[in-house]
């Protein structure tokens, strides 16, 4: 499952494009200032970026700021505003972004518009980062080195298998958010091919079950939990 970062602070209009890339296996990670942003590339591989101009009363500087992001960040850059003018829309591709979306905007349009250039990218293989990776990634409570594939939790080394290193990296990636146990078998295991898909819903809730574990051997505080949400799946809170 991909990630994409969306920056708007319309709550009604970010749940529906959730829920558009739900249905097509993107995950939308949702913040509501621009400045939030960039606290949150080091930990997170975004697919593309979809920001909302409306935060804004004038287009100009906001598309300088987004430019200079995107030199960095070289992955689908999606925007939408409710009326763009002629000049604004040109502004938008002068700063060399991919995709604007207006009046009417429509979750599924943005997102499929979304989903169009993340294929572009990889089509044509354009690197996704200009920057390079860190192997040694902090999440509030967690540390996770890629390198070695651990993960750090109360200094301690979790000791994780490789497919509950996976499982655990995708649910830090997504705290203090709700994860359907669909969301999470796709994240983690669809891509396996390893004959188990037709009871993911078990095979979620027994390595979720392993990771409790661990982590209460740790645990010294209530900041870290994996929370169960009845009847659809988990929360990793994670303060």
């Amino acid at each position: 499952m991909k990630t994409v970062l969306l920056l708007t602070n319309q709550l009604h209009l970010a749940l529906k494009i959730s829920s558009a890339g739900n249905k097509r296996n993107i995950f939308i990670n949702n913040v509501s200032q621009f400045d939030k942003v960039t606290s949150l590339l080091d930990s997170y591989d975004f697919a593309a970026f979809i920001i909302d101009l409306n935060l804004w009363k004038t287009t100009t500087a906001p598309l300088k700021n987004i430019d200079s992001l995107k030199q960095d960040y070289n992955v689908p850059f999606v925007v939408f505003k409710d009326t763009l003018t002629n000049d604004e829309q040109s502004s938008i591709y002068e700063h060399h972004l991919d995709d604007f979306v207006y009046q009417p905007i429509d979750a599924e349009e943005i997102i499929i518009r979304t989903i169009h250039w993340i294929n572009n990218y990889a089509k044509f293989s354009i690197n996704t980062h200009k920057k390079k990776k860190k192997d040694i990634k902090t999440f509030n409570n967690f540390v996770v080195n890629l390198k070695n594939f651990k993960i750090i939790y109360n200094d301690v080394d979790l000791e994780l298998t490789p497919k509950e290193f996976h499982l655990m990296y995708f649910l830090i990636q997504q705290s203090n958010q709700v994860l359907s146990r669909e969301q999470i078998f796709n994240g983690v295991w669809k891509s396996d091919n390893d004959g188990d898909s037709y009871i993911p819903s078990r095979i979620v809730d027994i390595h979720i079950s392993h990771l409790r574990d661990k982590i209460n051997e740790v645990k010294k505080d209530d900041n870290v939990n994996i929370e169960t949400v009845r009847g659809f799946g988990y929360l990793l809170k994670n303060k």
